[in-house]
């Protein structure tokens, strides 16, 4: 999660930053969301990417959350040469 965002997230109690300011059709680079939402916020979160995703938008996302990890379909980045 970017600098502004962790912020935002903390600021506002730990609301769910991806339900409030993602919309569809963008690229979002995330980098451990979860560190300020709850399980059931995760939960939620996992939600609002799922409807994103389905909105054409893509997330790369740096994550510890086995909630976060259980999103189907969900494919690991792959470097290759």
């Amino acid at each position: 999660m970017c600098h502004y965002a962790a912020r935002a997230a903390r600021a506002e109690g730990g609301r769910d930053l991806i339900a409030i300011r993602f919309a569809g059709k963008g690229l979002y680079l995330l980098d451990e969301p979860e560190a300020a939402l709850s399980p059931q916020r995760q939960l939620a979160a996992l939600a609002r990417i799922h409807d994103l995703v389905t909105a054409d938008s893509q997330f790369v996302i740096a994550t510890h959350s086995p909630i976060l990890m259980a999103y189907p379909d969900a494919s690991p980045p792959s470097i290759t040469r």
